[in-house]
């Protein structure tokens, strides 16, 4: 027997021994584990990545969310002894009714990714967990720094590695995108990052680190998604990730998805200042280098790596200069 059904047989059997329910069936999808259940319903074992008490936390904020009348979670099936977070072999994983994820065009799916980010920062709003050791706020300074040194080490790697004409690309490609996220850093230090963050942490807030697929009836599995963070850095931070900003339609988007926001949570002007900062930062710069550079690093692919990454860089740069003119 192969390790991955050692571990999904082992796994059925601590299904079977702590959840008040039958299963019949077990089925391993990637790191997580399909039960079939009474009345053909299906549940799915998911495999959480973080600790326990960062479980704890993320379910506390679902059952806050519950509590004030969000209705798009898929719920987190308590075990017998009431506690909804199961421990294996040092692995934290958690159970919800399976349901598929649906087919949606993308377009919407931003659009409904926007509105739901909203209504999880309306509703989380207050929130403070019992157990804060597992409720950490990311600091997006911070992250741009680190991003920002980890293109300088980059850049040296390609300066050491290249030669010729090639180094000029990747000088000049890595250099923007440095200067693009020591720009992000000093317009969120100048419109009040710090204090809009510390002023959150003290009022509390629910947000999403990512939009997770939706299944049937707009429902959402959040508790591998859920973060405390500044609304606006929120919302900032889905724009930046998920648009493309090589398409000539971005400034749409971007004006589109915050409208749809500001229907069900209206944005202050502080807060359009963070988003205009999140916008500067080079979030195609990091898709490439990563899929392209990191993944595929070989030498024949090196040169259609510079030449795309200088391309989406320039493109990037005008485009996002339009968008923050018409926020």
């Amino acid at each position: 027997m192969g390790k991955d059904n050692r571990v999904g047989v082992n796994l059925y059997q601590a299904a079977t021994t702590n959840y008040p329910l039958t299963f019949k069936t077990a089925s391993p999808i990637k790191e997580d584990l399909l039960l079939k259940g009474d009345q053909e319903k299906y549940y799915l074992l998911k495999k959480f990545d973080g600790k326990e008490n960062e479980l704890a936390s993320s379910i506390e904020a679902e059952e806050y969310l519950q509590n004030k009348g969000f209705k798009w979670i898929t719920p987190t099936v308590p075990m017998k002894d009431g506690r909804k977070g199961l421990e294996y072999e040092g692995q934290n994983y958690y159970l919800q009714g399976w349901q598929p994820e649906l087919e949606i065009p993308l377009r919407w799916q931003w659009q409904l990714g926007s509105q739901l980010l909203a209504r999880v920062h309306l509703l989380g709003e207050n929130f403070q967990p019992q157990i804060i050791e597992g409720w950490g706020w990311p600091d997006w300074i911070q992250l741009f720094e680190m991003a920002r040194d980890t293109a300088s080490e980059l850049h040296t790697i390609m300066v050491n590695e290249k030669k010729g004409r090639l180094i000029r690309d990747f000088d000049r490609t890595v250099g923007n995108a440095i200067k693009s996220t020591e720009e992000a850093i000093e317009h969120l230090t100048k419109v009040g990052y710090f204090e809009q963050r510390a002023e959150a942490m003290q009022q509390g807030y629910i947000s999403l680190s990512q939009i997770p697929g939706a299944g049937p009836g707009l429902k959402y599995d959040l508790v591998g998604y859920i973060t405390p963070d500044i609304p606006a850095c929120g919302l900032g931070a889905f724009l930046g990730q998920n648009l493309d900003w090589s398409s000539d339609l971005v400034i749409n988007d971007v004006v589109d998805l915050i409208t749809m926001y500001n229907k069900i949570r209206l944005l202050s002007g502080d807060e359009i200042a963070i988003i205009k900062g999140f916008l500067k930062f080079p979030w195609n710069f990091w898709w490439t280098t990563e899929e392209i550079f990191v993944k595929n690093k070989v030498k024949e692919k090196d040169k259609s790596y510079a030449d795309k990454l200088k391309a989406v860089i320039t493109s990037m740069d005008d485009k996002i200069r339009i968008a923050l003119q018409e926020l």
